[in-house]
């Protein structure tokens, strides 16, 4: 990818309206002039975030070795202008921009119903399972990391990029954490309140809410038990077989 000479261009990419920042870094909605496609490119000021050129490219490219079907794409990453470096991942909103997960809830009422909770966790235990397999972690996931598709799918943008950029340590309990925001992000979709403390059982919020579920979420809310990982979490979740057969054949994206 080329240099960027100033802020209308990116290469291939033309930049059309800026999108709502992230806490990262800037948002452009743009189109890849020869292919046609859309795409979002992130502008990164490299002094606020208080790194390297080489930092950023070594923890980009790290994240973007973390492919499954619940994170969002890193399709190319480079330097920019001068104090500054971009990424480019598809984009997945419509006209009127990205759509984070907290968005579409507050479109629903504030609430989802029990499958589209249990869908939630699933897409983003998945998600978390291929960042451990890839050696990379994200740390608390946030409603606002998470954006969905036009077709419904839910997926991490950035995933584990934050953590590295800031130089945030990782380690067991960092892990912990990610499993754990998953079962508060999942409580906060069915319920419709955040899972504060003293924190009423989901079941006695939601009628008819599985006792299994329930369960679930309790476990995976606990501050002293939790799970310890993903591929723990989702085991409980839906412990046969055929459940993560099915998470693991999600279409390829295009």
């Amino acid at each position: 990818m080329g240099a960027m000479s100033d802020v209308s261009r990116l290469g291939p990419y033309r930049l059309l309206k800026p999108l709502r920042p992230s806490d990262l870094c800037e948002r452009w909605r743009a189109v890849h002039e020869v292919e046609r496609t859309s795409h979002v490119v992130h502008r990164f000021q490299l002094s606020k975030l208080g790194i390297t050129p080489r930092a950023f490219l070594e923890a980009v490219e790290r994240a973007a070795g973390v492919r499954e079907a619940h994170v969002l794409e890193i399709e190319k990453f480079c330097l920019a202008e001068p104090g500054w470096a971009c990424a480019v991942t598809p984009y997945t909103g419509s006209a009127d921009g990205l759509l984070p997960l907290s968005t579409l809830l507050e479109a629903k009422g504030g609430q989802a119903s029990p499958i589209e909770g249990e869908r939630t966790a699933l897409q983003l235990l998945a998600a978390s399972i291929a960042g451990a397999e890839a050696g990379v972690a994200h740390g608390p996931i946030a409603m606002d990391d998470v954006l969905v598709d036009r077709h419904g799918r839910l997926l991490i943008e950035f995933y584990g990029l934050r953590a590295m950029l800031l130089a945030q340590r990782t380690g067991p309990e960092f892990v912990r954490d990610e499993v754990r925001s998953i079962a508060e992000i999942t409580y906060r979709v069915v319920t419709g309140v955040a899972p504060s403390e003293p924190r009423i059982r989901a079941g006695r919020l939601v009628r008819k809410l599985e006792k299994r579920f329930d369960n679930w979420l309790e476990s995976g809310l606990s501050p002293t038990l939790g799970f310890a990982s993903a591929a723990e979490a989702l085991d409980s979740l839906r412990p046969e077989r055929e459940a993560v057969i099915t998470l693991r054949s999600a279409p390829a994206r295009a």
